[in-house]
């Protein structure tokens, strides 16, 4: 929960920088929009101005005004309300009847950018050039701009999925490595404790052979730090899957739990079948599985317990049986959860699952893809319609 937490915060404060960057995008893309427009419109303006300065000074000198043209650009002549007396454009212009005020002004008129200058009294010039060419160059800058505006957001939306992506996968690691180390510490506790009461028992008992209990408990020992390390693989994710042999690693199992069973009182034996398929699953990964639940049958079960191998179609699967009654140990492992939730996890991370007997004889299946050919377990295990194992 607390890993969750932690990226669910990391995502709200990545997402909320997006959102900063993105207003930070839109309020520099705007206002330079706004200044590009301004800029191209004004440096056309003032070309337009240097000619129509030119055209009114010519106009002064002649007597004719009228016949005065210049290339690139219409000039018109115009009265009093706007109305053209001679020259090119249209037949009135607001812009030319807004000039009697006696000041110069510049407009878009019907396509054209203008300025109108009075030239006498009764008398207003006006030249215009297209003004299609400075919204062409607007449009082409303005798409320079938001182009690059949206390729500055994609790449912060992109960035901050990867950050989250990375955030999480850190989250879900340390929390990997916290709940394993829980697992570690569960599955460390019975060998353990097994083994300091054989030194103990060595002890208090008179004329022990203390050379043979100390070779076992150097061979706990030596167990002990396998499991160590097998559950450190586990928790960083380097275990290697390789092909194992069931009968083989179902036997190994059966050596480690035996002394306890024997002390026990109980039973542990081992049935797999001749000419049985190989799985390919990670070695630590199966043995921690099958040491949880022979584990949770010596601590909660009862009778004899089977550790018994059974080839179903795309699975292997191994029962770990006892004679305790299903429906009456649903209560117990709850205290044991932490070894059931370890098993039912690495089952899942191997391809296969953790099923329980739900009546009937105690008994947990875990399946694993076959591999009788390498390439035949690489993909996941498809869902059988079996609920409980059978024994």
């Amino acid at each position: 929960m607390k890993a969750m937490d932690t990226s669910a915060s990391l995502g709200r404060s990545l997402l909320a920088s997006v959102g900063l960057v993105v207003g930070v995008v839109l309020l520099a893309a705007i206002p330079l929009s706004l200044v590009t427009r301004h800029l191209y419109r004004d440096e056309a303006v003032l070309r337009l101005e240097r000619q129509a300065t030119a055209l009114e000074t010519a106009a002064r000198a002649v007597e004719s005004p009228r016949s005065l043209t210049a290339p690139n650009s219409a000039v018109g002549f115009y009265g009093y309300g706007g109305r053209r007396l001679a020259g090119t454009g249209p037949a009135r212009s607001p812009l030319a009847a807004a000039t009697y005020d006696g000041h110069s002004h510049e407009a878009v008129e019907s396509g054209q950018l203008a300025i109108a200058m009075p030239v006498t009294a009764a008398r207003v010039m006006r030249v215009s050039v297209p003004y299609a060419p400075v919204a062409r160059r607007t449009e082409r800058a303005w798409t320079l701009i938001w182009a690059t505006a949206l390729s500055l957001v994609l790449a912060a939306l992109v960035l901050t999925r990867r950050a989250v992506r990375a955030a999480r996968r850190l989250d879900h690691a340390f929390a990997r490595e916290r709940r394993y180390g829980e697992h570690v510490a569960h599955q460390l506790r019975t060998p353990l404790t097994s083994m300091l009461i054989g030194l103990e028992a060595a002890l208090e008992r008179p004329g022990a052979d203390l050379g043979a209990v100390i070779r076992t408990a150097v061979r706990r020992g030596h167990r002990l730090a396998d499991t160590v390390d097998d559950m450190l693989l586990l928790a960083r994710g380097r275990q290697v899957r390789e092909l194992l042999d069931v009968r083989h690693l179902l036997d190994g199992v059966r050596d480690v739990w035996l002394p306890q069973a024997e002390r026990a009182g109980r039973r542990l034996t081992v049935h797999v079948p001749a000419r049985f398929p190989r799985v390919r699953a990670a070695r630590a990964a199966v043995v921690q599985i099958l040491n949880v639940l022979v584990d949770n049958a010596l601590a909660h079960g009862r009778g004899d317990i089977t550790l018994t191998a059974r080839h179903r179609g795309p699975v292997v699967a191994i029962d770990v049986a006892d004679r305790g009654v299903a429906g009456h140990r649903r209560a117990a492992p709850a205290g044991h959860g932490i070894g059931l939730a370890l098993a039912r996890a690495l089952a899942e991370a191997e391809g296969g699952r953790l099923l329980a007997r739900t009546d009937g004889p105690t008994a947990y299946t875990v399946e694993i893809p076959v591999c009788a050919q390498p390439l035949a377990c690489r993909g996941a295990v498809p869902e059988t319609t079996a609920q409980s194992p059978a024994t």
